[in-house]
């Protein structure tokens, strides 16, 4: 008789940790700094917040099956491949937006813990493998990703003159 177990080969620490860094920079910054961009064509926040919820619904819905969570015109503003406008217009209010980030971040953490050995070392599909080989190895990879999109928000708000949020 196999025990069950008590925490998902699929270890999604790096994923927490990497989104408290992004919101501890993302979380204090005032309406008006939503659509700052440091650079002609840079990512600014609002794009920065609605692009890591589009990437975390589709690596879910992509690999895992699970349903939509997220607006479907939310790939055209924020998925891979789209500008960010400083049209403010264009987008979702913000609280839509803070709302979107937390709860495909909340689903794709569940789908992730919910994931048994078996489902954990299957590889990923073929055109996903350069992000990650499997879904075991799919979490770290996505926390770079938040990363680099962390690392953005930094250069958005030392542009702003704001102080470091983390010290």
């Amino acid at each position: 008789m196999r025990m069950a177990r008590e925490e998902s080969l699929v270890d999604t620490r790096a994923l927490r940790f990497s989104r408290g860094f992004f919101m501890a920079l993302y979380q204090p910054l005032d309406d008006r700094s939503l659509l700052h961009q440091p650079v002609a064509c840079g990512n600014h926040p609002l794009w920065l917040a609605g692009h890591l919820a589009c990437v975390d619904e589709f690596f879910r819905t992509s690999v895992g099956g699970g349903d939509p969570i997220l607006p479907v015109a939310w790939n055209t503003l924020f998925g891979p491949g789209s500008t960010p406008r400083r049209d403010r217009g264009a987008y979702p209010a913000r609280t839509e937006v803070d709302q979107g980030l937390a709860a495909a971040r909340t689903a794709l953490l569940e789908w992730f813990e919910s994931c048994d050995d078996y489902r954990a070392r299957q590889l990923l599909p073929e055109n996903l493998r350069s992000f990650a080989r499997s879904v075991e190895l799919l979490p770290g990879s996505l926390a770079v990703h938040e990363g680099l999109h962390t690392g953005q928000l930094s250069v958005v708000r030392k542009s702003l003159g704001l102080a470091p949020a983390i010290m």
